[in-house]
């Protein structure tokens, strides 16, 4: 039998091979049940961006960490023999670490400063708490195994337990950040996690987004979501959820309509016009 409850210790890929519905699938249900279908049976392979973003998590919230995982690249002629011969002497000394360019490598270590610098960071990454938590519940009412890893928890963040999730992102400030939230469902990534973490305790805890952006001067910036966020949020993944048993019972994971559908213009493009008019 599965159990559930917060799991500390597990390693990612341990994490990976437990069976369970996770948000990461469950937002493909907001594009049609056909494309949810793809990517639980065609995973998305690592990618240099994807690489490149599990460097800037370990930087920012295992500092101690990094420098035993990753190493800086030297730059050496590796067409020459002495070329050659001084890069396998680093790949020796470096060996089951992962190599950054110096350019990458530069750009984690200044948004890790730029985060660490915020009065806030101290609290809720350092001392107290626990990094990449692994949680598993079953659904209350749907009855569905569910499961979500937690960047950091924090037992106490101005007067309650707080759970934080590190975003990087192009722009950090309050009114982009929304259009984030929006488009890569953060919302329905923040319900779902709460709602698991209080199915397995019975307590339930703030959320915050740290937001920092992917480019200099690498700002940071601290985000909670309110009610109407969370709730839209729980909205959709209990929707996906619903689809997803559905899709299962009947074998059958839909596209688009595939009735003609008159199309229009869209509502941002119509309020350029309305407000060019006045």
């Amino acid at each position: 039998m599965i159990s559930s409850g917060i799991f500390p210790g597990v390693s990612y890929e341990e994490y990976a091979s437990w069976p369970g519905l996770r948000s990461s699938y469950l937002r493909h249900f907001r594009r049609t049940p056909a494309h949810a279908y793809e990517a639980s049976v065609a995973p998305e392979q690592p990618s240099a961006a994807m690489d490149l973003g599990t460097a800037i998590h370990t930087a920012v919230l295992e500092p101690g960490a990094f420098e035993k995982r990753y190493a800086r690249a030297i730059k050496v002629d590796r067409r020459t023999t002495a070329g050659k011969a001084e890069w396998a002497a680093f790949e020796a000394e470096h060996a089951g670490k992962a190599i950054l360019a110096p350019d990458e490598w530069d750009h984690i270590t200044r948004i890790r400063q730029s985060v660490w610098r915020q009065p806030w960071a101290e609290k809720l990454l350092g001392g107290k708490g626990a990094t990449e938590l692994s949680v598993r519940w079953v659904d209350p009412e749907l009855q569905v195994l569910c499961k979500a890893r937690i960047d950091r928890y924090c037992p106490e963040f101005r007067g309650l337990a707080t759970v934080v999730d590190l975003k990087s992102t192009r722009d950090a400030g309050r009114e982009p950040f929304k259009r984030d939230i929006e488009n890569f469902n953060y919302g329905l990534q923040a319900a779902f996690y709460l709602d698991g973490l209080a199915a397995v305790s019975g307590h339930h805890r703030r959320w915050m987004w740290i937001a920092v952006e992917k480019l200099p001067p690498y700002a940071a910036a601290l985000y909670e979501p309110d009610d109407e966020v969370l709730d839209e949020g729980r909205r959709l993944y209990r929707s996906a959820i619903a689809m997803h048993l559905e899709c299962e019972r009947t074998g059958e994971w839909p596209g688009y309509s595939p009735e003609p559908q008159i199309i229009g213009r869209p509502a941002w493009a119509r309020r350029q016009m309305e407000d060019a008019a006045l």
